[in-house]
Formats: structure tokens, sequence, C-alpha cells
């Protein structure tokens, strides 16, 4: 099939196609074939009517109609292959210019292709990484929280309540003289000072014992985040049931050694101080490469077309339905919970999804001119890594036959990867300081 025509507007190309009419005619046969299958012809069995007599029952016009759409389905991969076309969605505004016997068929349609991105400057962009310095703080807090998950707790009446205990409350909420049911409660548990109301509450509370109760308030300001309480008063009238007095170990060698690894508390210590570096380390470069994401976001130059954008909301909402799932809750749930329409939810992703598209553009952009590409060898390390946490080896077998028929997409992600590790390579980087 000949391209007599074709026209690039943006991401939007236009094709006048052409064809000789005799190439139609085995077109026309498949098609017979397919529906005089279908077709009851009065005087032949079903399925067995002539093509002549089937054409007079079937309409001539439409069978070249459909015919012709056989043939341009048949032959449109070669037409996209042969013009180097990055096909991003299925033909448009399709058009029969010329269907007539003994002359040339010609038609015209449309198809949006991926859009041409630009971007300059990528060689040398200045950036700060985060100081890295692991503090005595740093590691005294997390032999703190070894010690928090090793707490025992002793039911006592005469204990007052402190920063850690775990108490058993009735708690009842109002709003002026409407109850507030979130945190009205008949026998909640809850850790002093980590309850889910906040740290007011919690100290409302300290020195109180066993079935002795309290009333108060607390006014919540403007900014607070949970909307029905914002600027308001919220008042509480709590009755405590019980208080488990927490017995919080004390951090020695026979601790740690009980407890962990470690063969001491120096011992210890040093290897916590060496895993915050390294957590730190990884925190520092992770947001470097944000950072680098956020410049390519910035600065590519490209027309999106909608078709891309709708399709990575359609995505993202593939992703949230498959994590609803998880609390078996599906997607008309969630809308009826939030109050939203399908629409406005679409809508909040709009902006995630835009810079989804801008980010995957800017950085094949930077690919093609740098001819950075993902290797066999690349691919194949990039699946073993997926997996090294399976510890059953036919798991392990399932998972890597899921990953290899997506050999394209993970591609695409490794090539990203290595787009911004030349990024960060030809930068400047400077360290902040703290």
């Amino acid at each position: 099939m000949k391209v007599n025509e074709l026209k690039k507007d943006g991401s939007l190309v236009t094709l006048e196609l052409e064809e000789g009419y005799s190439e139609l005619a085995s077109y026309v046969d498949i098609k017979y074939k397919k529906e005089v299958k279908n077709m009851k012809v009065p005087g032949f069995r079903k399925g067995k009517a002539p093509k002549g007599i089937f054409i007079s029952y079937y309409g001539k016009e439409r069978l070249d109609f459909d015919a012709l759409i056989e043939m341009l389905n048949a032959k449109y991969p070669t037409i996209v292959q042969e013009n180097n076309l990055e096909v991003i969605d299925q033909p448009k505004d399709f058009d029969i210019v010329q269907l007539e016997e003994g002359k040339p068929i010609k038609v015209k349609l449309s198809v949006e292709v991926k859009p041409e991105a630009k971007i300059s400057k990528y060689k040398g962009l200045k950036l700060e990484k985060d100081f890295v310095k692991v503090t005595d703080a740093d590691v005294q807090a997390e032999l703190e929280a070894l010690a928090d998950k090793h707490i025992d707790y002793d039911l006592d009446d005469n204990a007052a309540i402190k920063d850690g205990d775990l108490v058993t409350a009735s708690i009842n909420a109002t709003i002026g003289s409407e109850p507030y049911s979130p945190w009205t409660r008949e026998s909640d548990v809850f850790k002093a000072g980590k309850s889910i109301i906040g740290p007011k509450f919690d100290s409302a509370l300290y020195g109180l014992k066993a079935n002795e109760e309290k009333t108060f308030s607390i006014e919540f300001p403007k900014d607070t985040p949970n909307k029905e309480i914002a600027n308001k008063a919220v008042d509480f009238t709590v009755k405590i049931n019980k208080v488990k007095s927490a017995k919080i170990p004390k951090i020695t060698d026979e601790f740690i050694a009980e407890k962990t690894e470690s063969m001491s508390l120096a011992d210890y210590k040093k290897e916590t101080e060496e895993k915050l570096r390294a957590n730190m380390e990884l925190a520092s470069e992770n947001k470097l490469k944000e950072d680098v994401s956020k410049w390519v976001i910035d600065n590519v130059k490209v027309d999106v077309p909608r078709v891309m954008i709708e399709r990575e909301i359609d995505y993202l909402l593939k992703r949230m339905e498959n994590g609803l799932r998880m609390y078996n809750m599906g997607l008309d749930s969630y809308l009826s919970i939030v109050k939203k329409s399908i629409e406005e939810l679409r809508s909040d992703y709009e902006k995630e999804a835009m810079d989804t598209v801008k980010l995957r553009l800017g950085l094949e952009a930077i690919a093609t001119e740098e001819n950075i590409k993902a290797s066999a060898e690349d691919i194949a390390e990039e699946i073993e890594e997926s997996i090294k946490d399976q510890k059953d080896e036919a798991t392990k077998s399932d998972y890597r036959k899921q990953l290899e028929s997506v050999r394209e997409n993970i591609a695409e992600s490794v090539t990203s990867k290595k787009v911004i590790d030349f990024i960060l390579e030809n930068a400047k980087i400077k360290k902040k300081n703290k």
C-alpha cells in the first residue's frame, strides 16, 4: 500500500494511502467466507449461498467497505514500520477518498505518534547532596527503639499514667453538643504519648490512675489536617479503666547479647552506626536522583498528547484498585468514603500522570542523544535482582518467567536508571553543610 501523503502536526500524523482496486478482491473473498457462515439466504442452507447471491443480499458497497477495513488491518502494521511511526493510539478520522471499481483506492486516516521531546544542558547540572553524619543521639535513639520492642507491662491499679504506659480508657468526645464518633470509644487501648488523638490529649491524662475520670477541652488549630476538627474545640470526658506500667529494659551487654546477634553493647553500637550511615547515604543518593527527575520534568520541552496522560491515569487507578483489594475494598466503595466521583479522582491524578509522562519522554530523549541502552546483561541482572529475595526455587522460576514476558518494560526502566546515573556522573555535586 502506497503512502501518497504524510503530514505531521505535533504528535498527530495524517496519512493518505493508495492501493490498486484489484488488491481488494482477495479481501472481499476473506470477508465473504466469514460472513456467509452466519447468513441465511432463502433457497440455500446456512453458509452455502454462492458468492453472487450472497452479495445481492449483503450489498456490494457494504462488502467492499468491510473488505477495505480487512485490507487496512492487514497492511497497517507494515505502513507503520516502513514510515518509522511510533504510534501511541488507534487510527482515527478514517475517510474514504475513493472506492470505485477500476480506480485506485484512496483513504485518509490520522494517528497519534510519540511526541518529539527536546532537552538540553543536562550535563554539568549543579546539585546539592545532603550531608551525612551519624550522631550519638541517632545511635541512642536506635537503642531506645530496640528497648521499646521488648517492654514488659505490669497491671498496676496505683500506677499514675506516664509516657509509654499502656492505657485502657473509656472516651467520650463531643464538638459542641454533638458526639464526635471517631474518638468516642467504650474501651480504647493506647500507649500514652502515642495515641491517635495527639500529644495534648496524652498530656492531659498523665498522672491519672485506674478508675479516675477527667473532663477537659482541646482547641485544634485552623491548619489541622482533619477538617472535621480544624479550628474547633473538642470536649473530652475520659475514664481510666486500666494502667499497665511500662517496664523498659536496661540496655546492657547482657540485653544486647540476648536480643541481637551482637556480643556486646559496644559492638551493637558500632553496627548500628554503620547501618545508619549506609541508610543515610542511600537516602542522600535517592534524594539526588529525585532532584534530577524533577529537573528533567521542569526542563523537557514536549507537547504531551492527551491519550498518553489518560493512559497513565488509567494505570494509576489500576494500581490503586490493586492496593484497595488488599483491604477487601473496591474502587466504588473508596469513592463513596472520600465522597468523590471517578472524574474528580482522575483529575486528582492529572499532575502526577503528566509529570510521569514528561519524565519518561525526557529520559528517552537523553538516552537517544547519548546512545544509552539496556543490554541483555543489564536486563538479566535486573530480573535476578527482583527475584533474589524469593527462597523457593519454584517461585523464583515462576517470577522469572513473568518478568521475561515484560522485557521491554524492564529495558525501559533500566535505561531510565542508566540515564539518571549518566546525568549524576556529569553533574557538579556540592555537599550541603549541616
